[in-house]
């Protein structure tokens, strides 16, 4: 059997689309990554059997149940908790040569409403394509390590199982 590759874009917007109540994990048989709800996962643990569900049920929690019952056939992608977007930010500012833009980026992070201020100063200041291109490169060293860290293999583009 070979060893799955997953495509590393994949890993990136389960990290990126991370929220709230819902897990992304990674299945290594299939390389897919899959989002559920928190609800359901713990609706998985506490059924007693499966086949006690009404069936609209079990297609509902299908994937939940395999997750808690094939748990090693599972990896947890790196939740919001674990992705600082405020050190990019903070960092990203640094990176501004301009000491006009870059107090006024540093400016726009502190206290409440950090991210829209940041992001609505990025814009003003015409430098959204490059607040874009820098975070996406930070979210791309995020799964580079963590695919390294976990022994998974990636590939960037288009991956077919079994090439």
């Amino acid at each position: 059997m070979s060893k799955t590759i997953a495509n590393l874009a994949d890993i990136i917007d389960g990290m990126e689309t991370a929220m709230d109540g819902w897990s992304h994990f990674l299945s290594l048989k299939t390389g897919e990554v899959i989002f559920i709800q928190e609800g359901e996962l713990n609706k998985a643990e506490e059924v007693e059997s499966y086949e006690d569900l009404e069936k609209w049920e079990q297609e509902d929690l299908e994937i939940a149940f395999d997750v808690v019952e094939n748990f090693e056939d599972y990896l947890e992608l790196p939740s919001s908790y674990d992705i600082n977007e405020y050190e990019f930010m903070r960092d990203f500012c640094f990176l501004v040569e301009d000491e006009r833009a870059k107090n006024d980026l540093l400016n726009a992070i502190q206290g409440r409403g950090a991210f829209r201020r940041f992001k609505d100063r990025v814009a003003w200041l015409g430098m959204l394509d490059e607040w874009y291109q820098y975070r996406n490169g930070r979210y791309r060293e995020i799964a580079i390590e963590w695919c390294e860290e976990n022994g998974v293999e990636y590939r960037e583009g288009r991956v077919v199982q079994g090439e």
